[in-house]
């Protein structure tokens, strides 16, 4: 083989490499980052839904407090008491 040929090769296949080097980076960088925005949406998501499990139990155990078995008028509908 003529060595213009192999140099010429040689600069090809080693753009065509370090090209899809670069891609194939790029493409799991941004696999990376899309896969952590899910998480941290989901870890987001239920932030909120606990919190809001927090402030109904919250309501709940206060409302149990008020409600005794001394005070039977606002544990029972009217009907029953």
């Amino acid at each position: 083989m003529d060595t213009a040929i192999v140099t010429a090769m040689a600069g090809v296949l080693g753009s065509l490499v370090g090209g899809s080097a670069s891609v194939a980076t790029t493409w799991v960088t941004q696999r990376a980052l899309s896969k952590r925005e899910l998480v941290r949406t989901e870890i987001r998501r239920r932030e909120t839904l606990y919190g809001e499990f927090i402030s109904e139990c919250s309501a709940r155990i206060i409302d149990s407090f008020e409600r005794t078995l001394e005070n039977r008028r606002r544990c029972c509908t009217p009907m029953l008491c």
